[in-house]
């Protein structure tokens, strides 16, 4: 035998023995994987505190994350805010000064027993952060946030960041866990006849400028976090709402969402009970009104050819808010897409800054951003890379109404008579001259008439 046929020989073995242990190592790899892999169980185990998606970041990313203050872990580290780590001991020292129990080990003990529920309550794994340095996080947030909403802590060296803070309590990455905030406020001493809950909803009305109100049933609900709580008030005060609302599997809902994003899709306009902008319904004849008095933005209501809209002061501070409200009905189980509703009908109003100022004529919106236009931009780029499932929309009922009145013969003449000879004024002025032509025109034949018999 050759030289050449005995290293043939040899060859196909040790090719074999390569593909071998090249496969048990394969085997090896994944069987550990899937062995460190934990389950769970989104029926009893769902967390309420989100990485808001990539796909959903990317419209606008800075109204996601905090400017000023971190909150939690998700920012922790972010070396922009770590200026403000000096604020949060201030906080704590006054807080274990004056309210808390000035034994550190006693808070060691408190949340070092609630830390296995405070680590499932967000959505990414945390199991990188040790013990230890999560407990001491969630004391200084915690106490940060409980000083802040009750406004005890106040000097010339903290009043700057108050506006700061109170924007990124909002942001849904920087959120607490609500139970943390309980067990924080429920261990200090204070002089406070309110419950935590009418706390932080006194600090929401104060910097939103709203009037809102707890739920009714309140005393035994349970709130998430701060944004949460903000968003619990914000829908009871709508009338009528969709019936199958609560009544939406809670999985079924998490999951179509889930895969939606993944998918990167979007119901098409055509899956909605779409409406035309506000100058085109105002061309047909239906009008808008400011809703006084309303609990909620969201409480829009459609009557008689009139749609009264609660006033909107929209500005930096007010994008953020809808955008982490939006981002939480993304992310959630269990929360109802109503701001997202409301949004896409303020999109489908507002198109050219001809609508904006429209709306801000009848005092529905109030500008703190600059011109119309960029007003129009925020609206239109509010709904971008959202979904929403069609039995979800509070909204459709009054869309569908608006869309049939908007459709009536005379309404559809007028619209068509507004758009084609009252938007500008030369096309106007030749209506008037050809109404004049005309008129003339008769008269000279009927003298004509007249003369001849």
């Amino acid at each position: 035998m050759s030289t050449d046929e005995q290293n043939c020989f040899t060859e196909e073995p040790v090719k074999e023995n390569v593909e071998i242990i090249i496969k048990d190592a394969w085997l090896s790899n994944v069987q550990k994987r899937i062995e460190e892999t934990k389950l769970v169980n989104w029926s009893t185990q769902s967390p309420t505190i989100f990485k808001v998606p990539r796909i959903l970041k990317e419209t606008n990313p800075n109204a996601y994350e905090p400017r000023f203050i971190s909150l939690g872990p998700y920012h922790h580290s972010d070396t922009e805010l770590l200026a403000t780590d000096n604020l949060k001991w201030q906080y704590l020292k006054y807080f274990l000064r004056h309210f808390g129990i000035n034994n550190l080990d006693y808070y060691h003990n408190l949340i070092k027993n609630m830390e296995y529920d405070l680590r499932r309550a967000y959505s990414e794994d945390l199991s990188m952060i040790p013990s230890n340095d999560f407990i001491l996080m969630m004391l200084l947030d915690g106490c940060s946030v409980i000083l802040k909403i009750l406004g005890k802590y106040k000097s010339a060296a903290t009043l700057w960041a108050d506006v700061k803070i109170a924007r990124d309590i909002f942001v849904l990455e920087n959120q607490l866990p609500f139970f943390l905030l309980e067990a924080l406020f429920d261990s200090a001493s204070l002089d406070q006849p309110d419950s935590l809950s009418q706390n932080i909803l006194g600090y929401i009305n104060e910097h939103t400028g709203s009037d809102l109100e707890l739920p009714s049933s309140h005393s035994g609900r349970i709130f998430y976090h701060i944004l949460h709580l903000y968003h619990s008030c914000i829908i009871v005060p709508v009338d009528d709402p969709t019936p199958t609302q609560s009544s939406t599997s809670g999985l079924r809902r998490k999951l179509n969402k889930l895969l939606r994003f993944r998918k990167n899709q979007r119901k098409t306009q055509s899956e909605f009970t779409w409406i035309p902008s506000a100058t085109l319904l105002e061309q047909a004849g239906i009008h808008f009104k400011r809703k006084k008095n309303a609990k909620s933005f969201l409480n829009i209501t459609f009557k008689d050819g009139e749609i009264e809209i609660p006033q909107l002061q929209m500005d930096d501070h007010t994008n953020t808010i809808l955008r982490n409200l939006i981002a939480y009905e993304q992310c959630s189980a269990e929360a109802p897409t109503y701001v997202t509703s409301y949004v896409h009908f303020m999109d489908c109003l507002i198109d050219t800054a001809e609508d904006v100022e429209l709306l801000q004529q009848d005092d529905i919106i109030i500008s703190g951003l600059g011109d119309s236009d960029e007003v129009a931009t925020v609206f239109n780029e509010l709904f971008k890379e959202v979904v929403i499932e069609v039995k979800e929309d509070y909204l459709a009922d009054i869309c569908e109404k608006i869309s049939k009145h908007r459709n009536t013969s005379y309404n559809k003449w007028r619209a068509k008579l507004n758009h084609d000879y009252f938007n500008s004024p030369w096309a106007l002025i030749s209506l008037v001259g050809a109404i004049f032509l005309f008129i003339l025109t008769a008269i000279q034949t009927i003298y004509t008439v007249l003369g001849y018999y």
